[in-house]
């Protein structure tokens, strides 16, 4: 047991963090073991900044500073509790925005690599993101706070629907910048829209079936399958590969996209109270 007792104006120093290292080290060790100088520490007088440092804990925890997106979002009109419910989707993290300017970045990149400024391989993968984004909305496994979304009022459809709504709007905003970055700005460089439409539309329709992960991985290999397939086709037709011989992004194509977009639309409208977000077997 102890036998001396730290002095006041060095607990007072102490709760302030004025003690230099060593003091402050054998002050520690001997509150762990004397239960008076631990009282004295808690008086009233000793720790001088108390409400200081507990106002500064409080605001912290209890009124975080708006992020860049949800000012964003205020500024539109979005309602304050709205806009930070938006903004905790998953698809608007700075990891998943820095992945999607990087794929970007490549696709744009190699489109300004070729002879004639082909935009391939950007249209290829710009309908990806979108649907990805919709993925990444909600749900269990790609928002780690999903279960205390579950206990708020506007949990399900409500909450995924405008968590899918914002990260659309981010990736369509994404993609129409590096869009305007490729070699040839012409229509052919907003042939994704539709097909983007479409992968979104069915991954929707979807997850009423499965999760939105699930439902958009699915989405995504069918169109990774399908382009392959259709330059496989294209290649051996015309002995060339580019965007305006892949059948996706040909005016019939396009037809198609739209077609899909609306059929699958009118699914998740009909079904849209049977929107699946257990956690996968």
């Amino acid at each position: 047991m102890s036998t001396w007792h730290v002095a006041d104006d060095v607990l007072d120093r102490y709760a302030r963090g004025a003690l230099d290292g060593a003091a402050a080290y054998s002050t520690e060790a001997h509150l762990v073991t004397c239960p008076a100088c631990r009282v004295a520490l808690g008086a009233p007088g000793a720790p001088v900044e108390r409400e200081a440092v507990w106002d500064a804990i409080v605001d912290v925890i209890d009124r975080p500073r708006a992020k860049a997106v949800e000012r964003a979002l205020r500024w539109l009109g979005m309602p304050d509790h709205l806009a930070r419910v938006a903004c905790a989707t998953p698809a608007l993290s700075a990891g998943w925005i820095a992945s999607v300017v990087a794929v970007l970045v490549l696709a744009v990149v190699a489109a300004r690599s070729t002879s004639d400024g082909d935009p391939t391989m950007f249209l290829v993968l710009a309908p990806l993101v979108p649907a990805a984004g919709v993925a990444l909305s909600y749900g269990p496994i790609p928002d780690p706070a999903y279960e205390v979304g579950l206990a708020t009022p506007g949990a399900g459809v409500r909450l995924f629907l405008l968590r899918a709504c914002t990260a659309l709007v981010a990736a369509f905003a994404l993609l129409g910048v590096a869009a305007l970055t490729l070699p040839q700005v012409s229509a052919t460089a907003a042939a994704w829209v539709l097909p983007a439409l479409a992968l979104v539309a069915v991954t929707l329709a979807l997850s009423t079936r499965t999760t939105p992960l699930r439902a958009a991985i699915v989405v995504g290999s069918a169109w990774v399958v399908g382009v392959v397939v259709m330059g496989s086709v294209a290649f051996r037709n015309a002995g060339d590969l580019g965007a305006a011989d892949l059948a996706g992004f040909r005016p019939a194509g396009q037809v198609v996209a739209l077609a899909v977009t609306i059929a699958a639309a009118l699914v998740f409208t009909v079904r849209r109270e049977h929107l699946a977000f257990a956690y996968p077997e």
